[in-house]
């Protein structure tokens, strides 16, 4: 059965702390499904469900170009998520 979730992106701004850029709401995530995110030179990060695009989030509306033509890194929070689990975790450049 499905389960709605909200997803949501946050970019960190040091010595500030997290600030919340979008939340996409009402999701439904099945046992399964695949959750993707890539995160693009110009600040914005496309989330994606089973490789469908479901919205795209644009950190500059809260920390300015801070993440603009800049490498970064890659991490996952769980937040209110009772028994969820997580399998093949990865990132890279392309």
């Amino acid at each position: 059965d499905a389960v709605n979730r909200q997803i949501t992106v946050e970019a960190l701004r040091p010595g500030w702390g997290w600030y919340r850029v979008q939340t996409f709401g009402n999701i439904a995530l099945r046992a399964g499904d695949v959750l993707g995110a890539r995160a693009l030179a110009d600040g914005s990060v496309r989330i994606y469900v089973n490789c469908e695009l479901i919205g795209v989030a644009d950190t500059t509306t809260v920390v300015g170009n801070l993440y603009v033509n800049r490498g970064g890194r890659i991490g996952l929070f769980y937040h209110l998520a009772n028994n969820a689990t997580l399998d093949d975790f990865g990132g890279g450049n392309r």
